[in-house]
């Protein structure tokens, strides 16, 4: 009986250090992720610029955190965007599911050159598929209105500082 006792002292002992790492890994999860993201990934980012302006941009270069997109999302901060990151140029089609705001979407080329837009875009249009009149590499979605108020039109470079 003694040896049973001590065992089920031993098992409530791991039992309740693993009740705490899960604890910990849910509380974590929720204090440092974005609990209106898609992905349970941290995001990568990096900064550019365009028309002037400088942005922080989170990148999207798995085929599931282009899914996800910005969508779930409050909000894009006017200094922030999101940059996707395709393996190969295509005519990369972008919607807007889930999202709660609208965006400018950029379509850019392997160089980083601006192909195309859709401006002012709204959630309204969901499930409208959004596509590129060129091929691109990338695209980048900002703020509704930051492609007016920066003047962008086709032919204008991102730069990425070193």
């Amino acid at each position: 009986m003694k040896v049973l006792v001590s065992k089920l002292s031993i098992v409530s002992k791991y039992l309740g250090v693993l009740i705490f790492l899960v604890l910990a890994v849910v509380f974590a999860r929720h204090v440092f992720f974005d609990a209106n993201t898609c992905g349970a990934t941290l995001p990568t980012f990096a900064s550019l610029s365009l028309g002037g302006a400088f942005f922080d941009v989170e990148i999207a270069g798995t085929a599931e955190e282009r899914a996800c997109g910005l969508s779930r999302r409050a909000s894009l901060p006017k200094d922030r965007a999101m940059l996707f990151m395709f393996p190969e140029s295509g005519l990369h089609g972008i919607w807007m599911k889930d999202m709660h705001f609208p965006i400018d979407i950029l379509w850019l080329d392997k160089d980083l050159v601006v192909v195309d837009s859709a401006r002012d875009v709204s959630p309204d249009s969901y499930p409208t598929v959004f596509h590129p009149k060129r091929e691109a590499r990338y695209v980048l979605e900002l703020s509704a209105g930051a492609a007016d108020v920066l003047h962008l039109k086709e032919g204008d470079k991102v730069t990425i500082p070193n």
